[in-house]
């Protein structure tokens, strides 16, 4: 099939049902028998058997390393929505560091925790897709939201793209537009 680029985690299961059941990158890390389970969007218990450093190694595989990471932005699929913005700033802090944990290098923090798990170099990324399906939310906190993560990156990112999920409109960044669909990507 040869993809040109793997988006992970994917999907709804980056944003759970609630938000207790997203994608908790950091539950992830160490080894397995440490890891707690995760219960799917159909109710099907998941083991944490696929972490974020199993994704990043599938991601290296298909093509030169190239990778789109998808980040929780406070969206949940099943739990009421009213202003989410100002609850996003600690879930921008989460989304740097697992930014860190897959970019950074041995000195850092976060690229310490990705050496200890057993790959010392840091995987190539190319941009970040900010939450998932976010039209859902009917509370209109996505532009917020997405600029408090847009700003965080690009401040510590630059060269990152940054991709909406509902075509927020963003002068330094394309969008890319999936008409089948009738959302942004």
């Amino acid at each position: 099939m040869k993809p040109s680029f793997l988006r992970f985690p994917g999907g709804n299961y980056v944003e759970g049902d609630t938000l207790e059941s997203r994608f908790d990158w950091k539950k992830t890390i160490g080894p397995l028998t440490q890891r707690p389970g995760h219960a799917c969007l159909l109710g099907l218990p998941l083991q944490r058997r696929l972490r974020l450093l199993e994704f990043l190694e599938w991601c290296e595989e298909p093509q030169d390393g190239a990778s789109s990471l998808a980040v929780y932005a406070g969206y949940n699929l099943n739990t009421p929505t009213s202003n989410l913005v100002p609850l996003s700033k600690p879930y921008v802090q989460d989304a740097l560091d697992e930014i860190d944990n897959i970019t950074g290098d041995t000195s850092t923090k976060w690229g310490a925790e990705r050496a200890k798990d057993g790959h010392r170099a840091p995987f190539k990324l190319n941009c970040v897709e900010i939450g998932n399906e976010d039209w859902f939310d009917n509370s209109g906190s996505y532009d917020g939201r997405f600029a408090q993560f847009y700003d965080a990156i690009k401040a510590k990112h630059p060269n990152l793209k940054c991709i909406s999920t509902v075509g927020t409109e963003h002068p330094a960044d394309q969008r890319v537009h999936s008409p089948q669909a009738g959302h942004h990507r």
